[in-house]
């Protein structure tokens, strides 16, 4: 029996939001709204339903930026408060919800192998455990397990572990900046600010507290040197990292790059480095050097895992 299901994928500034059903992977009806309009996010939600659904609901999925075992989630960017008992007296329908990286993480398990841009030729079977880290805004970070369990995680905020000269004193400037330096301060969007700004310094150039990740990714493609290097050290960072989650969650089933910052940067990427970098763990190199690596190319990657997660519950 074809089920109908309302997904939506919320972020700290826009939702988006689309219909979707159990015998067909596509999203449709897709809608975006600014989480910063006065409404509540009940009449948003009764607003999308007015113009798009016709037919009864059979189950609800929101996710959302952060841990969800509380029962209700208050955003910390906006206003809004989610109350799944709440919602589901309004909707008539089951409400989940489910981190936005889980989210990303289940709809690995929907994804095939066109969905993704490959590093090389590695290919692994598709039911052994698979790795997912995002950079963007931040650095998201989960695993879908062979069982298809997802295995949530802020691994985000590991320490970054510098394994060049360079690296040491790049973590040395981090270290008097923040204190203490998670790789999420060098692998996402502000990273790579904080990284070019690291390597104007060095090479004694004034630097611009105002810079931007796009100026970076602007200058770069205008051959700027200091851009280039620092586009480098990023995708370097991210190589090593993804290594040792690979390591962590035994995803032999390949390592899967997502988030807006290594998309924009994709062009600037150096593959055969990349696995050089993720392969080299010691005593781990062979084992590493055989788990696909891959960039998601699906935009909507939140909104697909909500549609995986109501299958798996069964409504």
């Amino acid at each position: 029996m074809n089920h109908h299901y309302l997904i939506a994928d919320i972020g700290g500034t826009n939702a988006r939001m689309a219909l979707c059903s159990s015998e067909k992977k596509e999203t449709q009806d897709m809608e975006i709204y600014s989480c910063n309009t006065g409404a509540s996010l009940e009449e948003v939600i009764t607003e999308y339903l007015q113009l798009h659904v016709e037919k009864e609901l059979a189950g609800v999925c929101l996710a959302v930026p952060g841990p969800v075992e509380g029962g209700t989630f208050s955003f910390v960017n906006n206003d809004w408060v989610v109350d799944p008992k709440h919602l589901e007296t309004i909707l008539k329908a089951p409400v989940f919800l489910l981190n936005d990286f889980s989210a990303q993480s289940l709809a690995l398990a929907a994804m095939s192998e066109s969905d993704f841009d490959w590093m090389d030729q590695v290919r692994a079977s598709s039911n052994l455990a698979k790795a997912l880290v995002g950079p963007g805004t931040g650095t998201g970070v989960g695993a879908l397990m062979a069982s298809g369990q997802v295995i949530p995680s802020e691994a985000g905020h590991i320490g970054f572990a510098p394994i060049t000269g360079h690296q040491e004193k790049l973590h040395h400037y981090a270290r008097k900046k923040f204190g203490r330096v998670s790789v999420e301060r060098l692998i996402s969007g502000p990273g790579l600010v904080n990284i070019y700004q690291f390597n104007q310094e060095q090479n004694g150039l004034q630097i611009d507290p105002s810079t931007h990740p796009s100026d970076i990714a602007t200058a770069a493609e205008n051959g700027e040197e200091i851009a280039n290097r620092s586009i480098q050290d990023f995708w370097d960072i991210l190589a090593a990292y993804s290594g040792d989650i690979a390591l962590t969650f035994g995803a032999k089933g390949g390592v899967f790059i997502s988030g807006g910052a290594a998309q924009k940067l994709s062009p600037f990427l150096d593959t055969d480095r990349f696995r050089e970098i993720f392969s080299d763990k010691g005593r781990f190199k062979t084992l590493c050097s055989e788990i696909p690596l891959g960039i998601c190319t699906e935009q909507q990657m939140g909104l697909l895992g909500c549609r995986q997660y109501l299958i798996q519950k069964g409504v």
